[in-house]
């Protein structure tokens, strides 16, 4: 197991894998955990065989898995209520749906707003906000985000899905969107994504696949 006091770092390698190193846990998209190792290459062109991770055939395919530009100048959009500010960045959504299958009477994609926090116990509303795997949605009390205690860091291969990275971890060069959560992300790995390295749910349309288990 990686040192878990050690900060993990994932290097988007260009045209390439991530490069992950520190991370403390590894669970595979048949829900069984991997041993992690200390410095790990996991594929984001979508074409490996040995998924999760590289076996280099995004040389094979050209990948070159260029980082979206608008993914560090998008802005983070505010909707608040009596007692908190729910925040949103649309550059980094997965668009998982965990908001609105969880809390559909704030979060509504028919209703304009589409993020009304008035319209549920604030507990509610930030236990939704925290169950959102890619860290667009976040929160804040009188101007303040709570501190949340740190854990180690790991990553869950989501099935036909992205790699969900829960904990503190350094995205070498890559800055983050205004309003990103440091402690949670998704990782595009069918390379379809239009925010790459963030995933953006593109993998629901491309066909993308895991293999049989």
């Amino acid at each position: 197991m990686a040192d878990e006091t050690a900060r993990t770092r994932i290097t988007v390698a260009p045209g390439g894998p991530y490069i992950v190193e520190g991370v403390s846990g590894l669970t595979g998209a048949d829900g069984q955990p991997v041993p992690p190792q200390p410095r790990m290459a996991l594929c984001r062109c979508g074409q490996s065989a040995n998924k999760p991770f590289c076996d280099g055939a995004h040389s094979a395919h050209e990948f070159t898995g260029a980082t979206a530009p608008h993914v560090a100048t998008s802005k983070t959009r505010l909707y608040r209520s009596q007692e908190l500010t729910v925040s949103y960045n649309r550059a980094i959504c997965a668009h998982a749906a965990a908001c609105v299958t969880g809390l559909p009477a704030v979060f509504d994609m028919n209703a304009q707003p589409w993020i009304q926090p008035d319209n549920a116990e604030a507990e509610a509303v930030i236990d939704t906000v925290r169950s959102c795997p890619s860290g667009a949605l976040s929160y804040s009390i009188e101007g303040e985000t709570p501190t949340e205690r740190p854990t180690p860091t790991s990553i869950t291969v989501q099935p036909h899905g992205p790699l969900a990275v829960s904990g503190p971890a350094d995205i070498v060069g890559i800055q983050r969107a205004d309003g990103a959560s440091g402690t949670k992300c998704t990782l595009c790995r069918c390379g379809a994504s239009g925010s790459i390295p963030f995933c953006d749910g593109s993998h629901a349309t491309c066909g993308f696949q895991d293999p049989a288990t």
